[in-house]
């Protein structure tokens, strides 16, 4: 065998190391999605586009939904059904400090999934 063959076939130098830092994030991405169950994604997105539906109704009536404030409140009121499930105190600040995007408003929704639930299970 010449040296030239000999160098093609070996790996290249931290070829092992990258392998081993890929394979450590995927499980660590799969641990993650395992952690969610994809049914409260689905249900999560829906609660959103009915979010959504709610902001647009409500300024077709005349509230002012560009006021942060306002805003923050009543999505606050949706999440607790107007006050009748209690939502934890992370989830308080949470809807009160985080910023106001699409992924956090997704995520919110989907805390408020897993609290609901686990105040069900608690009762039962």
């Amino acid at each position: 065998m010449k040296i030239v063959d000999i160098l093609n076939e070996a790996p290249l130098p931290g070829a092992s190391r990258t392998t081993a830092i890929k394979q450590k994030s995927a499980n660590w991405f799969k641990k993650q999605v395992a952690k969610i169950r994809p049914e409260d994604t689905i249900i999560a997105k829906q609660n959103r586009k009915k979010w959504y539906d709610t902001v647009k109704r409500l300024q077709r009536t005349g509230r002012d939904m560009t006021d942060e404030q306002v805003y923050r409140k009543t999505l606050y009121a949706f999440l607790s059904s107007n006050n009748k499930v209690k939502l934890d105190n992370e989830l308080k600040r949470q809807i009160g400090t985080a910023k106001l995007t699409d992924r956090s408003i997704l995520d919110i929704m989907t805390k408020v999934l897993a609290a609901r639930r686990a105040a069900k299970e608690a009762q039962s």
